[in-house]
């Protein structure tokens, strides 16, 4: 194919400017009257940035690529949980479209439903303050549940002393050796070993100074585990509490420890 060699001239570029992500590339082609690649080289070098960036709206697909979901999960949001998906009419085709401040309105009331830290920063333009904290809360949730350091003699032989000791809860036999409560549940049971874990309290109260924190973390994005960790509490006492005071985890995605820990 013959590159285009021609020189962009300040109205072209102006109409670029004003119009990028406005329009579908096929729109900006037939009105610049310039191929595709020449308009992408053009978009680099004045630097305006990420297609979706400088959109109002984006397509259902575009979106469901920028949050790193397949388009059956924007679907299933807009279906069930109400995400906010309008239909546009470009000429004689009809696509889908989901309006950036719709979208951040929509996800503030549902930020666990997302995968934060697999959302490219500003990839749908600025963003709220909470979507900061949403995102460090899930690197940190993931940095914890990536781990997959295998299980020595010596973790195994501390284990089961721990576990002979009668006194220790899962809680505390996994901060001692540095897994998840789950991990540690699943390693009793390949090992075949019949001894539990001592369980805590169910009948200790949570202050009013707890619960707080709890719905403070959960809202910003925190897993079951880190509060849990935070409050030495178990990861379904924590669930139990949020349920009884009106949180509903029918729109969260459980990751698939948590699932294995129910």
């Amino acid at each position: 194919m013959k590159k285009d060699m021609r020189y962009w001239t300040e109205e072209e570029q102006e109409y670029l400017q004003d119009n990028y992500g406005r329009f579908t590339m096929e729109h900006l082609r037939k009105n610049i009257g310039r191929s595709e690649s020449a308009i992408k080289n053009k978009v680099v070098q004045m630097k305006l940035g990420r297609w979706y960036a400088n959109l109002e709206g984006v397509t259902q697909n575009e979106f469901a690529e920028a949050l790193n979901v397949h388009h059956q999960t924007i679907t299933n949001w807009n279906q069930n949980y109400g995400l906010p998906v309008r239909t546009k009419r470009c000429r004689k085709s009809y696509f889908k479209i989901i309006m950036i401040d719709d979208f951040w309105k929509w996800a503030e009331n549902h930020k666990n439903m997302i995968e934060w830290d697999k959302v490219e920063k500003h990839i749908l333009g600025a963003e709220p303050d909470w979507a900061k904290h949403a995102r460090d809360a899930a690197i940190i949730a993931k940095n914890k549940s990536i781990k997959k350091i295998p299980w020595t003699k010596d973790d195994d032989a501390k284990l089961l002393w721990m576990l002979k000791q009668h006194k220790f809860t899962y809680n505390e036999i996994a901060s001692e050796l540095q897994r998840t409560h789950g991990g540690v549940k699943r390693r009793i049971r390949d090992l075949g070993i019949k001894l539990r874990p001592v369980y805590r309290d169910n009948h200790k109260k949570y202050t009013q100074e707890e619960i707080d924190y709890i719905v403070a973390m959960y809202q910003e994005g925190h897993s079951f585990q880190t509060i849990a960790e935070k409050l030495n509490r178990s990861e379904a006492g924590i669930r139990g509490k949020l349920e009884r005071i009106g949180f509903s985890f029918n729109n969260r995605v459980l990751s698939k420890k948590e699932m294995e820990e129910e």
